[in-house]
């Protein structure tokens, strides 16, 4: 919503509920710039309309009913693509950040895709969240086992190495599969239990 003179433009997406709204309060269609508009005596009725959409989206919007197609970058920055739209002048995508704030529509030609999601899996913008929290876990996981790590390997310097004696398997950084023998590297490629790897299955 921007204020122009004695004008008052919206710009929205198209088939937006707000368009019928405005609609109702006499707004009129501007080719040239692709803006709705009204006179500015109607500011007040307009930005309470906006506001009362606005909540209601990010009330009844639940991130484990977005579905997610694709992973994209704009400007730097990492977004989500949640719809397409395929007009005229071109295939337009609807862009949504991690945390749901952040959405806009912006031409494909504008955006850069680095991931699709494919079609036989439901992707949605909670599953994405939940994975990356799950990322963010084990990597923190990962860093404290590393210092515990050290400080076994800084032990073992300090006594051992002097003595000639070999480095013992607990300071060594692996994680084995009990069905085919494999070492790892990274304790999520082997299974609970040691049953099965990334490997054998």
């Amino acid at each position: 919503m921007t204020k122009e003179g004695r004008r008052i433009y919206v710009t929205t997406v198209y088939g937006h509920p707000i368009i019928a709204k405005l609609k109702e309060l006499g707004a009129k269609w501007e080719p040239e710039t692709k803006r709705w508009w009204v006179g500015s005596g109607k500011e007040a009725e307009v930005a309470q309309l906006c506001a009362n959409l606005e909540n209601s989206e990010k009330e009844k919007e639940n991130p484990a009913d977005i579905r997610i197609h694709a992973k994209a970058t704009y400007k730097g920055r990492t977004y989500y693509i949640r719809d397409y739209f395929h007009g005229e002048n071109g295939t337009r995508a609807r862009l949504i950040s991690l945390d749901g704030s952040i959405e806009f529509w912006k031409g494909t030609a504008e955006i850069e895709i680095t991931k699709r999601y494919p079609n036989y899996r439901v992707t949605t913008l909670r599953s994405i969240q939940a994975y990356i929290e799950k990322m963010k876990e084990e990597e923190k996981e990962e860093k404290e086992a590393e210092k515990e790590l050290e400080a076994k390997k800084a032990e073992w310097e300090n006594g051992g190495r002097e003595r000639g004696e070999p480095e013992p398997e607990d300071t060594r950084r692996t994680w084995h599969c009990l069905e085919c023998g494999c070492v790892h590297y990274r304790p999520n490629q082997v299974e609970a239990g040691g049953m099965g790897c990334t490997r054998c299955n």
